[in-house]
């Protein structure tokens, strides 16, 4: 029986997270734990083996497991399975057999069957194998499996059928309280808000933020480039961070602006290295420090000269305007970027309704902003802020009235 993975030092207990993990497990023979590095997927599953009554089957996926039959028979020695056994001692390779024969031998007691680092499970057939596990699992064990970025299964059919149960990286960030008690527990004195909302929750961000005290968010980006960036092939990684100046990573921008021809695939390939992508709403964009931690690459990789050229071809490549005019202020071209948010005022001020930001507008050389319909741009906004005044003080006065009058 292999044994899960040590805690490190001074982890926060959580029974939110594993209260929640407990009862999915409970309720469905697969669960699935996706989620970015550094999320806590493995403290989190750790603490769950914790509240469990059956025994725990851990494996830690490495590289040289990235076969069917190696990883059928490193299971079968974790679960102590005759079937799987014997159909590996006939020298049967095939995915499916395999995968029924653990299935038969999970059967046989119960036992909840970790498998961590399932993201390194790469070949079809090993990938097959687990699939085919995964629905044949029968009703007295669990199978939980982790993967950085999405997990090499098949899920569409499992989810039709009730079967699978979902925990991502938004599931297990750090909430303000746990935040904060996370930096008693670690004895450092850090304002715990700011860094939470700093490192969007991720465990492993904020602890690292919170032991740099005062060195900021250094070694947050130590990690993300030693564990995640330097491992990604070098063409992915070049595309990843010239792709940074982009606020999105839209597929077709992305070529525009970097000249990868599979923009697609490098998202997919940063998916399931597990970076620290924002996926949630729209198209897909970096959190804020590898956002940051990018930028920086590609600047020291390009130059200044250089990451000016990315900016321009964001400019050429977006339709929005007031996008396409914030990439060419970056690019030093104010004189262009001035010409776009005139256009756009006209627009704006014709219809009534004036959204360019104060900042863009104040982002503009002094000579850029003497233009006459940015002039008028200026005095409408100064026209909003005052009317918006003006309300908010009526609507003080309004109530100030009425509590007079319940007074009375």
């Amino acid at each position: 029986m292999s044994p899960s993975p040590q805690t490190p030092i001074a982890v926060l207990a959580r029974p939110r997270v594993s209260g929640r993990l407990d009862r999915l497990v409970s309720a469905h023979p697969l669960t699935v734990v996706a989620a970015p590095a550094g999320a806590g997927k493995t403290t989190a599953i750790r603490q769950l083996t914790g509240r469990r009554s059956e025994r725990c089957a851990w494996l830690t996926v490495e590289p040289m497991l990235d076969d069917q039959a190696a990883l059928a028979s490193a299971l079968c020695d974790l679960v102590g399975g005759t079937a799987t056994r014997a159909v590996l001692s006939a020298g049967v390779s095939d995915p499916a057999r395999l995968a029924a024969a653990l299935a038969d031998d999970l059967e046989v007691r119960p036992v909840l069957v970790v498998i961590d680092d399932a993201h390194l499970v790469r070949s079809g057939a090993a990938r097959s194998m687990l699939r085919v596990l995964a629905e044949r699992i029968g009703p007295s064990s669990r199978l939980l499996i982790a993967a950085r970025g999405t997990a090499p299964l098949a899920l569409g059919r499992l989810r039709s059928l009730g079967r699978v149960a979902e925990v991502g990286g938004e599931d297990l960030r750090f909430t303000a309280d746990e935040g904060r008690t996370l930096a008693n527990l670690l004895g450092v004195e850090a304002d715990a808000d700011a860094l939470g909302v700093a490192t969007d929750g991720s465990p492993a961000l904020l602890r690292l933020a919170l032991l740099a005290g005062g060195a900021g968010v250094a070694p947050v980006f130590d990690y993300l480039a030693q564990e995640i960036l330097d491992a990604l092939e070098p063409r992915v990684c070049r595309a990843l961070e010239d792709s940074s100046v982009l606020a999105v990573f839209d597929p077709d921008t992305v070529a525009a602006v970097t000249g990868c021809d599979d923009p697609s695939g490098v998202l997919e390939q940063a998916l399931a290295a597990g970076l620290p992508l924002i996926t949630a709403s729209g198209p897909p964009r970096a959190h804020d420090l590898l956002r940051e931690l990018l930028l920086a690459r590609v600047l020291r990789r390009r130059g200044r000269d250089g990451v000016r050229e990315l900016h321009r071809r964001a400019a050429h490549a977006l339709d929005d305007d007031l996008a396409a005019a914030g990439h060419l202020l970056a690019a030093g071209e104010p004189e262009r970027a001035a010409a776009l948010i005139e256009s756009r005022a006209r627009t704006e001020l014709a219809g009534g309704v004036v959204q360019i930001p104060d900042a863009m507008i104040a982002a503009l050389p002094a000579a850029q902003r003497k233009r006459p319909w940015i002039r008028l741009l200026r005095a409408a906004r100064e026209l909003q802020r005052g009317a918006a005044e003006e309300k908010k003080i009526a609507q003080l006065v309004s109530k100030a009235a009425a509590s007079r009058t319940s007074a009375r």
